[in-house]
């Protein structure tokens, strides 16, 4: 699988578990419950890229992660993963938000609608790593409203996530 490659380019201890999962689901049969886990692992893989400052891995991956999309699967749940379109879309977003690429971030949200029933937890991440993209993007209304967005969503995850007193510190400022 190409994911254990990619994954081991990633210099980071983080890694370590995504590699052992990926050689794990590698043995699984094929189906829609490994092609969840197949997927979730190239969504990480996306994001401990992106931190890392890999923009053509991190790139590579939701794409990857694309190709494991199975009919149903997210109304499934397989293992937990809630995989799907949605979170693929939600990933696409966070990636250059790593990135520290705004631009990108906010221009990839207008092909992403989050259909009905995403958990709030998964709403409102996009909605505080939006708020990130438009900071660095430089628009400030925009970063607050999504932040409100957030709040509105999931008002515990936003009130304790790390990324939004950063972001909030930020606009602040």
């Amino acid at each position: 699988m190409v994911l254990i490659t990619d994954v081991r380019r990633l210099a980071s201890s983080r890694a370590a578990p995504i590699n052992r999962a990926s050689t794990f689901i590698d043995l699984a049969p094929s189906g829609a419950p490994a092609s969840a886990a197949r997927g979730v692992l190239h969504l990480r893989a996306a994001i401990l890229a992106a931190r890392i400052g890999d923009t053509e891995l991190a790139d590579s991956h939701p794409s990857a992660a694309v190709e494991q999309i199975r009919p149903g699967q997210e109304r499934a749940n397989y293992y937990g993963t809630k995989f799907g379109a949605a979170n693929v879309g939600i990933h696409r977003v966070a990636v250059p938000v790593e990135l520290s690429d705004g631009t990108t971030a906010v221009t990839r949200t207008a092909t992403i609608r989050l259909p009905r029933g995403t958990a709030p937890s998964r709403s409102g991440h996009y909605w505080i790593d939006l708020s990130r993209a438009w900071l660095l993007h430089g628009d400030h209304r925009h970063a607050l409203d999504s932040l409100h967005e957030a709040r509105r969503i999931a008002p515990q995850l936003t009130r304790y996530h790390p990324q939004v007193r950063e972001t909030v510190y930020a606009l602040l400022d």
